[in-house]
């Protein structure tokens, strides 16, 4: 999804294995952000792999009121 700027895209790089409610661990979908215009992309959610038994889906990103 684009922000209102239309800079930055927020997407996940894989889609949730399940749906299960509270599932948490290591098949959890993550949030990445890509800057059109240089097309760096970065991982905002779920950063430290070390945590994986905390992880939760987080499908379907929007942009805030904010932005």
């Amino acid at each position: 999804m684009l922000n209102q700027a239309g800079t930055m895209l927020a997407f996940n790089r894989t889609v949730p294995s399940t749906w299960r409610k509270g599932f948490r661990g290591n098949a959890t979908s993550d949030v990445a952000v890509m800057n059109v215009s240089t097309g760096d992309i970065r991982q905002i959610t779920d950063t430290n792999e070390q945590n994986y038994r905390d992880n939760v889906n987080d499908a379907f990103p929007m942009w805030g009121a904010d932005g």
